[in-house]
């Protein structure tokens, strides 16, 4: 794999997927896409090249050219901005339906 390859997967998730066992819903796949979207390009491009592109820690590093630390707080940071975002509209969502169904 080249370090084009991956950079061109960055920008936006076109040409990746979400990985998804079976059970996992539609929904979910489209938030959980949404979400890395919205993450800031660093972020996005090292959650990518992380659980998408599986690649290592090392591998990330010299992709994008920086140190193994760098990668691993990106990727630290990354995964908890996405935990709030997912929080936050698994929350919108469920007081929605609750509105609806009064």
């Amino acid at each position: 794999m080249t370090a084009q390859r991956h950079r061109a997967c960055s920008p936006g998730l076109s040409n990746c997927f979400v990985k998804a066992d079976v059970n996992t819903s539609a929904l979910l796949q489209a938030d959980v896409r949404n979400a890395i979207e919205e993450l800031p390009a660093a972020y996005r491009e090292v959650i990518v090249l992380r659980e998408f592109e599986e690649l290592s820690y090392h591998e990330i590093a010299q992709v994008l050219d920086c140190p193994c630390g760098t990668v691993m707080s990106r990727l630290k940071r990354a995964r908890e901005r996405l935990k709030a975002l997912l929080q936050d509209w698994s929350l919108a969502t469920s007081e929605a339906a609750r509105a609806a169904g009064r």
